[in-house]
């Protein structure tokens, strides 16, 4: 089971441990971001600190309608206590969590300052 916490501006985040494929790893917060279908990105600070090694190129489309071109990258978060290899978008905001990394789990967020996130496995 996974548990966050939700700020005052209504963001529901979950705090993370991400590694490098060397020896680097950081615990970052990362907030929970239901219209985004991919896995996880990470500011540029955080993949270079990290090291990630690159793995392409991915088209997304914004929220806004347009479509943008973003740097992925290899890294492991441990989720739920085990490391799990996911590919990581290089954007330049705060870390976003999104729906692939949280497939086949059931997320409960109580929508308030000093709410609460939970994320379990999926029955």
């Amino acid at each position: 089971m996974i548990r966050g916490s939700v700020n005052a501006k209504l963001e529901a985040s979950i705090e993370l441990t991400v590694r490098g494929f060397k020896t680097q790893v950081l615990s970052i917060r990362a907030v929970v971001d239901t219209g985004f279908t991919d896995y996880l990105t990470l500011p540029t600070e955080v993949i270079d600190l990290l090291q990630l090694p690159v793995g392409g190129v991915a088209t997304a489309t914004l929220a806004d309608g347009t479509t943008a071109a973003f740097d992925v990258f290899v890294g492991q978060v441990v989720w739920d206590g085990v490391a799990r290899t996911v590919p990581i978008m290089r954007a330049d905001a705060d870390a976003l969590v999104g729906m692939s990394l949280m497939a086949d789990q059931e997320l409960t967020v109580t929508v308030r300052d000093g709410g609460t996130l939970v994320l379990r496995p999926a029955p």
